[in-house]
């Protein structure tokens, strides 16, 4: 049955088909936050030293629209199944998404009473902010150290850099620095080989990860090749352009790319 709301988890629409499914509202409840506070050392009152979105929610109700008791079981199981997925997408939030996991369903039971109303909740905690499905990207190409700018879209504080970095010229280099605003990474003892890829990317879960892809496919971890003095990710303030930059001593050709984060 076709409504005005849409429901995706990693690509499949809540009703996957079924008529009997229909999407009746969807609601997005305020994000939890946390405060940091501390006693001052003279005086009266308390020192806020900070906040974190520490979860959001999203709750998603839905009928079943069908006279049989048995036909709507079936369609429940198929939800519940359904609800396994962790990329969550709204037809009112166009071109984004949130990492979650389903924190509450209804029973079967409760699907057999014709009626009754249905309800899931979705909670994101490791990212609790929406993202863009496309990220925003920007090329980089030379030889030494090369800066250009990049947009970060969005009304968060800040989003992760990633960056795709490749040797095109005929022998290898064993080091890199990325640079992303006030952050940077260096990296050391790499062997980076020509036509291999240096790639530093982050999960749906914000955890870095750095690679180094041969010309075959294969990749293999340099994590242990960043520098004890390098940032924690590559960041760039959300809402405004950014500068970014490679440095390498050999030819390169690189791709930096973030996703608009919104709150």
């Amino acid at each position: 049955m076709r409504t005005r709301f849409d429901c995706h988890l990693d690509g499949e629409a809540l009703s996957g088909g079924d008529t009997c499914v229909a999407v009746e509202d969807l609601l997005e409840r305020a994000p939890e936050m946390t405060w940091a506070t501390a006693r001052p050392a003279r005086g009266q009152g308390t020192l806020l030293l900070g906040q974190r979105r520490a979860a959001r929610q999203v709750r998603v109700r839905f009928a079943l629209r069908d006279r049989s008791p048995a036909r709507r079981g079936e369609a429940m199981e198929a939800v519940q199944r359904w609800s396994r997925g962790t990329r969550l997408e709204l037809s009112t939030r166009p071109g984004r998404f949130l990492t979650v996991r389903c924190t509450a369903l209804p029973d079967v039971e409760s699907a057999l009473r014709w009626g009754d109303a249905l309800e899931m909740t979705f909670t994101a905690w490791e990212v609790p902010f929406w993202q863009d499905i496309r990220p925003s990207r920007t090329s980089l190409a030379g030889n030494g150290a090369v800066t250009g700018t990049l947009y970060a879209p969005g009304t968060a504080e800040e989003a992760p850099v990633s960056a795709h970095v490749t040797n095109v010229s005929d022998s290898p280099c064993d080091a890199v620095t990325l640079l992303s605003g006030d952050t940077r990474f260096t990296l050391t003892g790499l062997a980076l080989a020509p036509g291999e890829t240096l790639t530093a990317d982050t999960d749906a879960l914000d955890r870095l990860s750095l690679r180094v892809v041969g010309t075959d496919g294969t990749a293999r971890s340099v994590m242990a090749c960043r520098t004890a003095d390098s940032s924690d990710a590559l960041l760039l303030p959300c809402g405004g352009r950014g500068s970014v930059g490679v440095t390498m001593s050999a030819a390169f050709e690189a791709e930096m790319r973030v996703r608009g984060r919104w709150l």
